[in-house]
């Protein structure tokens, strides 16, 4: 009989066990987004603890897609080195890790980002965090790309999977509702379009990740009037499955 004490995997990633820790908001980063040491003795004392993945706090993929204080940065080249204090730590005690890269678009402040305002699918009041501006396609494309560089990066800090993050109302969140994506270019529109961005997140991602696991974590139900249900998130998860993923959360 399985349970979660007993080996598993995810896609080729042997695991001691199934349990996994899912991604939190450590608040142990520097002001600019880099790895101390706390954080990385945080890393190897759950790893140290027996949990058979690791997943890292939510790494913001662009400048403006940071939400909190102390929120982890993979979107430059400098922030490898300290990633990799981190996967280092976590080998030695035996364990696995995996990145979570997120943009969390329009659910933060112009003080997190520069003076900047917040960035959406399109501009709808959001009732916590206020009006954002809705992205070009441009900019869309750009963000696509970013969070390939962002699995570049996490391969070569050493992790051993990457999660990308879809859920929490967060940007790719907010593509697939119908209430957040009002868009009528190619990434808006009719459930079709509005898949598109995570598949080409998703895409994006692993042409650069190549066999280091993949997968996703979803709403299945915003349980906000108008917003994603499991008629939005059910095709999603499927197209993503027929796409290779190797894991949805």
């Amino acid at each position: 009989m399985t349970d979660m004490f007993t080996p598993g995997k995810l896609g080729n990633l042997e695991l001691d066990n199934r349990i996994m820790r899912s991604a939190v908001w450590e608040a142990m980063a520097d002001e600019d987004g880099f790895v101390t040491d706390s954080l990385v003795e945080c890393s190897r004392a759950l790893a140290e603890g027996g949990v058979g993945l690791i997943i890292l706090g939510y790494s913001y993929i662009q400048p403006n897609g940071r939400q909190q204080p102390g929120q982890t940065a993979i979107y430059s080249d400098e922030h490898v080195a300290g990633m990799r204090k981190i996967t280092d730590a976590v080998h030695e005690a035996g364990g696995r890790v995996s990145t979570q890269i997120v943009h969390v678009g329009p659910q933060t402040n112009p003080d997190m980002i520069g003076g900047e305002t917040p960035v959406a699918p399109s501009a709808v009041d959001h009732r916590i965090f206020g009006m954002p501006r809705d992205l070009t396609n441009e900019e869309v494309w750009k963000i696509i790309e970013d969070f390939g560089h962002a699995a570049r990066r996490s391969a070569e800090a050493g992790f051993d999977a990457i999660q990308i993050h879809g859920a929490h109302g967060y940007l790719v969140s907010q593509f697939i509702s119908p209430l957040w994506n009002q868009r009528t270019d190619e990434f808006g529109g009719s459930l079709e379009g509005r898949m598109r961005f995570a598949s080409e997140v998703y895409q994006a991602v692993r042409a650069i990740a190549g066999d280091l696991p993949l997968f996703i974590k979803l709403n299945v139900d915003d349980f906000v009037e108008g917003s994603t249900t499991p008629e939005d998130s059910l095709p999603l998860a499927r197209k993503l499955d027929e796409l290779g993923i190797d894991g949805i959360e």
